[in-house]
């Protein structure tokens, strides 16, 4: 396996040889290095220590043999190729960091003294974080011990209001009731419109950690009730996945207007206020026409205009209808396999300042469910 990698990486070293432009003379008499830092991203404290190779390529003319490699400090170990690397042949440094009693970020350099045609130098770097290794060890009656535990306070935060041109924040407690440093991490992606104040934090043992989450109301995409999960993973042996939930019910933010600017506004007059399908048969489909008029001197913007059932059907969502005309949306209601009378809404948004948030009542009267003979009678 050892020696497939070694050969892809000559075959890869290879081709990006081949399609480097002539070099200068001096840069022709260099050894080409695989990568010149390495990140072990987070490693757990360790006696063996944590160890990765930089692999180069002598892609000049001359033999190449190092002459010397030396680490910027003592938690650094190279070893490296000995012998003469001949013209396009390769070459390995094997750096390994000793992280045991090192907890915390680090950031070392290794010099690479080396002779081709004539004397050269390169530096390579390796950086990371130690963090504190936990380990797993069985009590005397063959339970695992107690190691305390990591919860969050609350598995749900709400906000009542959460307007659109407004932040709202939510203070989220971490509680880390173990002996333990904690490390936690954000482990999804964001979205614009929730912002963390960190996304990886330590919390100390026996102690607690309130990060802050922003949710802003400009960036936000819908309106009425929304939530949000947030995943968290930790190091700890057995709390390993946390979580909670962000909720906000988001709507527009007028400002007072007098009797005179509220005139200029967008407002709209429905057709009906209700439709109602009257008697439908199960598996029979029913469309209706509900129009909407904006009598305002301004362009009426429908944010949302959302069935509250699956049963409701709008083939073309309405979003703007230009001041002083109207426009007709076409609704469509399937029974789905409902039963008995039917009441469902519509949830409709808009920039209407008198009424922004509106309720469109649906009506329908489907057939009664049939009892267990019927449905008896039925199969015969």
């Amino acid at each position: 396996m050892f020696n497939k990698l070694i050969s892809a990486f000559s075959i890869g070293f290879c081709v990006l040889a081949m399609a480097i432009a002539q070099p200068s003379n001096e840069q022709n008499d260099k050894l080409i290095f695989s990568e010149l830092k390495h990140n072990f991203g987070k490693i757990e404290e360790s006696a063996l220590g944590s160890t990765t190779k930089f692999y180069f390529i002598n892609n000049t003319n001359h033999p190449a043999l190092l002459t010397s490699v030396n680490a910027s400090c003592g938690c650094t170990t190279p070893k490296y190729s000995s012998d003469t690397i001949w013209p396009g042949n390769q070459g390995f440094i094997e750096v390994t960091y000793h992280s045991k009693g090192r907890i915390g970020t680090f950031d070392k350099s290794i010099a690479v003294f080396y002779r081709t045609s004539s004397p050269h130098t390169e530096t390579l770097f390796i950086t990371g974080e130690v963090i504190t290794e936990i380990p797993i060890t069985m009590a005397n009656n063959g339970f695992i011990q107690n190691y305390g535990h990591v919860l969050i306070e609350q598995t749900m935060y709400a906000k009542d209001v959460l307007f659109d041109n407004a932040n709202d924040t939510f203070f989220i407690r971490f509680f880390n009731k173990s002996n333990y440093d904690i490390n936690v991490k954000y482990k999804e992606e964001l979205p614009d419109f929730i912002q963390l104040s960190s996304t990886n934090f330590t919390i100390d043992p026996q102690s607690n950690y309130v990060l802050k989450a922003i949710v802003h109301g400009s960036k936000v995409r819908t309106y009425g009730f929304e939530k949000f999960n947030l995943p968290f993973i930790t190091n700890h042996p057995i709390n390993q996945y946390l979580g909670t939930e962000l909720r906000w019910v988001r709507k527009q933010y007028f400002a007072q207007m007098s009797k005179r600017k509220l005139k200029k506004q967008p407002h709209f007059v429905l057709s009906r206020n209700t439709l109602d399908y009257g008697k439908i048969n199960d598996g029979a489909v029913k469309m209706d026409t509900l129009e909407i008029k904006n009598t305002g001197k301004k362009d009426l913007k429908i944010h949302l205009f959302s069935p509250q059932c699956a049963c409701i059907i709008i083939p073309q969502y309405p979003t703007l209808v230009l001041a002083k005309s109207s426009i007709k949306v076409p609704i469509h209601y399937n029974p789905g396999g409902k039963f008995g009378n039917q009441t469902q809404t519509i949830y409709m948004v808009s920039n209407d300042p008198l009424k922004p948030e509106y309720e469109i009542t649906i009506k329908a009267q489907l057939p009664g469910k049939p009892n267990a003979q019927q449905c008896a009678d039925c199969v015969k």
